[in-house]
């Protein structure tokens, strides 16, 4: 992730995978991350990226490399418009960012 976010200078590793019955008109990747453990907004308890936020900011026909950029540019940068799928998170990037950064180094740990 850049420098300077809460999650900056972290390598994370993900799993992406295409369920093409859908067809490619509709297809985005389900984004896992798998390690480090990410403590953020728009990620579950499974490392699950939520597919709404992901549908922010992509488009079914964007390829690999620009749905990896907004990988990272949603770690970074939240999408608030869709519901997080981790309320503690979200509040703490809002409430409280010490908290917030605590939490993301336990999680990286």
């Amino acid at each position: 992730c850049p420098p300077g976010g809460p999650h900056g200078g972290a390598a994370l590793s993900l799993r992406l995978t295409f369920d093409l019955s859908k067809g490619l008109d509709e297809c985005l990747p389900t984004v896992e991350l798998l390690q480090p453990a990410c403590f953020h907004p728009n990620v579950g308890e499974g490392g699950l990226l939520c597919p709404q936020a992901l549908r922010e900011r992509c488009k079914p026909l964007d390829l690999v490399g620009e749905v990896l950029r907004r990988v990272v540019e949603l770690i970074g940068r939240p999408c608030f418009s869709t519901r997080p799928l981790n309320a503690e998170a979200a509040a703490c990037w809002f409430d409280d960012p010490t908290e917030l950064r605590e939490r993301i180094n336990a999680a990286m740990q």
